[in-house]
């Protein structure tokens, strides 16, 4: 197999293994919004690993006594982020009781000990990183980034996540960037990793949500269902403090 295109073998029925993948790339194991087709044994869509999107095709192949699930990186974006997939599948397929062939693994992904490291050594207070970060979500070629940033700063850093709802969803710099994606809608790539970021802010808010984003939570129906889902939690959550 390739860089771009993994192979896991399983002891287990082509039918049990399928079963299998299916439930890893739809129970929340992973955030993951993929389509099945049920004929050809095919998974199609987009996986985030670091809230980073990876578009990915998984087929289950009959193999002997066995299967085979090849996993195939269509967007070629992160080799890292997709060994630490493969290796997750494997475990999790192996955690289920099937019989999973060893593989390597996974390589450590340097860039994320990078970023620890930089958060360590800034002296800048929260509100200045994220009101720095959100500058970013201007342009195109950098949102990704930015709600990525953000939504790992959210999950990793509790202390920041009052900063966060501020800017965020308080009516800051980052609400009306938000209001516009969600309208939209941007690319999932985009959407998801702002919305989790949305996710960990909302656990810390005080105050109420900027009223223009607070509409919009409800108007989910043409947002991909990853995405919706986590709205959803959002607006719980702000109706816990309501």
């Amino acid at each position: 197999a390739t860089p771009a295109a993994r192979l896991v073998r399983t002891a287990a029925p082509a039918a049990e293994t399928r079963d299998a993948v299916r439930r890893f790339l739809t129970d929340g194991t992973v955030a993951s919004e993929v389509l099945e087709d049920e004929e050809a044994w095919l998974f199609r869509g987009t996986v985030f690993v670091d809230y980073i999107a990876l578009e990915v095709e998984v087929r289950v192949f009959e193999a002997g006594d066995g299967s085979l699930v090849a996993i195939s990186h269509t967007s070629a974006r992160d080799a890292v982020r997709f060994a630490s997939l493969v290796e997750k599948a494997r475990a999790t397929l192996r955690s289920r009781g099937l019989k999973v062939e060893q593989g390597a693994p996974a390589p450590t992904s340097v860039l994320m000990e990078f970023d620890d490291d930089l958060i360590d050594d800034m002296e800048e207070s929260w509100a200045a990183r994220i009101e720095a970060v959100l500058a970013g979500a201007a342009d195109a070629g950098s949102r990704e980034e930015t709600w990525q940033t953000l939504a790992l700063w959210g999950e990793q850093h509790v202390e920041c996540r009052s900063d966060l709802a501020r800017a965020l969803i308080a009516g800051g710099p980052g609400a009306s960037a938000a209001a516009a994606a969600l309208r939209g809608p941007a690319p999932i790539a985009e959407l998801y990793p702002m919305v989790a970021a949305m996710r960990f802010a909302s656990l810390d808010l005080d105050g109420a949500a900027d009223p223009a984003l607070a509409r919009l939570l409800t108007a989910t129906e043409h947002l991909p269902k990853l995405v919706a889902r986590q709205l959803r939690e959002v607006r719980r959550q702000l109706l816990t403090l309501a």
